[in-house]
């Protein structure tokens, strides 16, 4: 059988490079799409909640540092913010109470690019009537309220250290404005809350964790309770008995 044969003149295999050359390099100069690298969520970690199934733990106080690198020649960062109306969360996975809190966040430069930061509370509580108790025992009358003290210490983290609002956010001294009103409502929404490492960090590693965290909360009139919540377990609850 016959093979037919097909034959490109010569101009017409120039105008065929011509336009290929035309082509190609529009396809090698679109850039590849990059995955954004996600900022971890620091407010949601705050708000962690132990399962109750864990062993109970009981502690008389919590005093977070970053160990013995945590020294002041190192510490870049030392500040008190002062919190209102930040909503608390139970083990029934609803919000019981508003707090009320002081607190230091402070940060130690412990090698290039990475840092260790530890967070301490100390403020009050005030439960909210109708609401299940942290606990999971009962239901809160409104009545409870005493103090809380607690904090957390984050994993080592990397980031480059960007102060950017240093009007409001100082290295040292006093968040501002007094106080940071976090504007919560009763099912956790809180337009106010600010996560602090935006103000302090760019490039935040996205592994970015809390290494140990818990807090306590001792009601005012002692019938009402004690509640422990932390990362090696809860113990108590919070409850008017009257």
């Amino acid at each position: 059988m016959r093979k037919t044969r097909f034959f490109i003149g010569g101009g017409a295999v120039a105008a065929l490079i011509v336009a290929l050359a035309l082509v190609l390099p529009a396809f090698a100069a679109t850039p590849r799409a990059l995955k954004a690298t996600p900022r971890p969520n620091v407010l949601k970690l705050e708000r962690q909640i132990r399962p109750k199934s864990v062993s109970p733990a009981n502690y008389s106080r919590f005093d977070f540092n970053c160990g013995t690198s945590a020294t002041a020649a190192n510490r870049v960062i030392n500040v008190t913010e002062l919190i209102i109306n930040d909503a608390d969360s139970g083990t029934a996975g609803n919000y019981w109470a508003y707090d009320h809190f002081t607190r230091t966040i402070q940060v130690w430069n412990i090698g290039p690019d990475l840092y260790c930061a530890a967070v301490n509370y100390d403020g009050s509580f005030v439960a909210v009537g109708g609401q299940t108790s942290p606990g999971n025992t009962g239901t809160l009358t409104g009545d409870e309220h005493g103090r809380m003290l607690g904090g957390y210490q984050t994993t080592n983290f990397t980031g480059q250290l960007n102060v950017n609002d240093p009007a409001h956010w100082p290295t040292s001294g006093l968040v501002r404005p007094k106080p940071v009103d976090y504007q919560c409502d009763i099912n956790g929404n809180c337009p106010g809350a600010i996560d602090w490492t935006t103000k302090y960090f760019a490039n935040l590693d996205p592994t970015f964790n809390l290494a140990s965290w818990g807090w306590r909360y001792t009601a005012q009139d002692a019938r009402d309770g004690i509640w422990t919540n932390a990362s090696s377990g809860n113990g108590g609850d919070i409850l008017d008995v009257d």
